[in-house]
């Protein structure tokens, strides 16, 4: 409420910092408590948008964004039955556009919440079915107009490699600045080739999910439908991806037992890309 934008309220806002997005509502508390712009007035429900300016300000994103997810964490909470039929094929976070092309994948992580809360800022990703090339594109006005367009979702974008690349395609032909594929890897398993090289030209850069420094460590935390030999498979198409691609970097989430100094270590020098270290709350 209001009192989040009061001078002294600092550790009202660091909390708020804290919290996901995706679990925090907006209110008025009216006629009491104006946020800080109209303080000292009768409070009402017009003044709201300066909390979330607020808010949009702690977590990095800008106001309508934070209209958006918190309308919908309203919905999600009271069931108000706002855009309850049909998931998110594409959405906004910052300056990126993020594509929805699959809730299927071949892993079913520990750290996933696929299955428990498939919303990202707020937005639903929870697919009925798996949509077509068509169907995502009539979704994107301008994708010109995005730092970055970003095959995403909660699940294996590359499972749909035919769809990736139209979509690609189109995006290419209307002139997206830069396309990022964020994927765990197992695309040469899934398909049983390298499908690499087929990617060259309309894929910018690869943001690959390794997870781990080990087979066993791996399939403990991905539980992958192929077992054992995932893990290798994953590093083989890194190393494949950085042979074509000048942007790949490899990622591991934050979680317990798995070492994050080997793991750089095995990303920078062993396969030859960038690291990043995902963070992972556990659900309390």
């Amino acid at each position: 409420a209001g009192p989040l934008t009061y001078p002294k309220a600092g550790k009202l806002r660091a909390i708020a910092a804290k919290v996901p997005i995706e679990r925090i509502l907006l209110e008025t508390d009216s006629p009491y408590l104006a946020p800080q712009a109209k303080r000292g007035k009768r409070n009402e429900p017009a003044y709201v948008i300066h909390t979330a300016e607020k808010l949009a300000e702690l977590h990095g994103l800008d106001v309508e964004e934070v209209a958006g997810i918190t309308t919908r964490n309203a919905d999600r909470l009271f069931g108000l039955g706002i855009e309850r039929d049909s998931a998110v094929l594409a959405y906004e976070l910052g300056r990126n556009l993020y594509i929805n092309v699959t809730n299927n994948c071949t892993n079913e992580c520990v750290f996933c919440r696929r299955t428990t809360n498939p919303t990202v800022g707020g937005f639903d990703l929870q697919l009925r079915r798996d949509p077509t090339a068509e169907e995502i594109i009539e979704q994107i006005a301008d994708p010109s107009k995005y730092d970055e367009v970003v095959f995403c979702g909660f699940g294996e974008p590359l499972l749909k490699l035919d769809v990736v690349k139209k979509v690609a395609q189109r995006l290419r032909a209307r002139n997206a600045r830069r396309i990022r594929m964020n994927t765990n890897g197992q695309a040469n398993l899934i398909h049983s080739r390298n499908i690499v090289p087929e990617l060259v030209g309309l894929i910018d850069s690869f943001s690959i999910s390794l997870n781990a420094c080990d087979a066993g460590q791996y399939q403990e935390l991905c539980h992958s439908r192929y077992g054992i030999q995932a893990c290798d498979a994953v590093r083989d198409f890194i190393r494949e991806c950085v042979k074509h691609f000048d942007d790949v970097t490899a990622t591991i989430v934050s979680v317990e037992d798995v070492s994050v100094d080997k793991a750089r270590k095995m990303v920078e020098k062993d396969l030859g890309c960038k690291f990043r270290l995902r963070t992972y709350k556990k659900p309390e």
